[in-house]
């Protein structure tokens, strides 16, 4: 971090010689000024390892004008990031007293007091600045509305989330083409929309939550969450054949979570009382989208209908072609059912059940974050739809 300081302190030399000589000081090294002795306790602070009280002395020492706000405004970031949010509150609350400086600077010192307020999760002082903002800076406008839609996120507001991510997509023109997408900021939209639909379904408001799953599956076609969704509601008042039809929709979506499915679509084919259909579209499934959670399922079904045996046969043919942890796992404990000596196959099982205990299932692709169950939003880097199921043997 040493190296991060200096160079932060090295803009800052730089900005105080430069407020020195836009005030007309006089020659600095002759003059031996207060401040200027003051920088060098603050520098001699730095380059003895004590950079809390290196970054007072230069706060202090560092007047504010138009020429070093960017000094003052990065090292007030630079607190932020350090996790010292309150003196980058106090940094750009001072900028903020400066009302010298132009409006754009004062925008923008706005602008970053409304971060460290996020930062401490202090989100209603942060809207207040953020509104305002958006009504008085042209420029700041998106990026204002990016962090507004962060704060009804963290608080849970979904319904001024959608408002705000809205007024963030381009408006349409009628003298020229259509505006890019943004599938980023529909994907968003789309899940804001199932957080509202399964709150509805939660309370059993069920054309509630069909208006909200119909929403989102226009801001992106490709929502499984909204198809998985789409399919418990229609399972829930009865429409089965729609339920399966919403979520047979799922492989051309996102083929790695065709297993979030099984549950419902396997209760739904019983309903109708088409089983062995069931059973003929998870092949169908496997031979185009290879999955152990798929296999398990098949296998599931062989020994319902034709037992353990048929069941440990499969398994094992398909382990040959494609092993993973988790289907050795199963067929050795297919196999010991079967067995007169279990001895070997407890003490095989429970080394592999060793190695399998903690593994993550899902692992986000944006940040690399893992757990054993999907989250939509990743509660690390806080991105939508990026967690994935884990491939390869250890994974699947």
């Amino acid at each position: 971090m040493l190296w991060l300081f200096l160079l932060v302190f090295t803009a800052i030399a730089c900005g105080w010689l430069l407020g020195r000589f836009a005030v007309g000081a006089s020659a600095l090294p002759g003059g031996a000024t207060a401040e200027y002795r003051q920088y060098f306790r603050g520098l001699n602070y730095l380059l003895n390892d004590r950079p809390d009280e290196a970054i007072a002395t230069f706060v202090a020492t560092l007047e504010v004008n138009k020429e070093t706000f960017d000094t003052h405004l990065a090292l007030g970031n630079l607190m932020r990031r350090k996790g010292n949010v309150e003196q980058a509150i106090r940094i750009h609350q001072n900028l903020l007293a400066r009302p010298n400086l132009p409006p754009l600077q004062l925008q923008r010192a706005q602008l970053e007091l409304a971060r460290d307020y996020i930062s401490a999760g202090l989100y209603d002082r942060a809207e207040k600045i953020l509104q305002e903002l958006v009504q008085s800076s042209e420029e700041l406008r998106p990026i204002c509305l990016r962090h507004l839609v962060e704060i009804y996120q963290a608080e849970r507001d979904w319904t001024k989330a959608i408002e705000t991510a809205t007024r963030l997509m381009p408006r349409r023109n009628l003298f020229l083409s259509a505006p890019e997408p943004d599938p980023e900021l529909d994907g968003a939209i789309a899940h804001f929309h199932c957080e509202l639909a399964q709150h509805a379904l939660d309370k059993n408001e069920f054309d509630g939550a069909r208006a909200h799953l119909i929403q989102a599956l226009i801001r992106d076609p490709k929502s499984v969450r909204a198809s998985l969704l789409i399919g418990l509601l229609e399972y829930r008042t009865g429409h089965f054949q729609a339920s399966i039809d919403a979520l047979q929709k799922i492989p051309a979506q996102n083929p790695a979570l065709i297993p979030e499915m099984l549950d419902t679509l396997r209760t739904c084919y019983d309903a109708v009382g088409r089983r062995e259909q069931f059973v003929e579209y998870l092949r169908e499934c496997l031979a185009h989208h290879a999955s152990t959670r798929l296999v398990l399922a098949i296998c599931e079904e062989i020994a319902h209908r034709d037992g353990a045996f048929a069941a440990a046969n499969f398994l094992a043919e398909q382990m040959r072609a494609r092993p993973t942890l988790r289907g050795l796992l199963n067929l050795i404990s297919m196999q010991r059912d079967g067995a007169r000596d279990e001895s070997n196959f407890e003490v095989l099982q429970a080394l592999l059940q060793k190695m399998s205990v903690g593994k993550p299932v899902y692992q986000c692709n944006h940040c690399g974050f893992a757990g054993r169950q999907i989250h939509w939003l990743c509660p690390s880097c806080k991105q939508w739809n990026t967690m994935q199921p884990i491939g390869g043997s250890e994974g699947d």
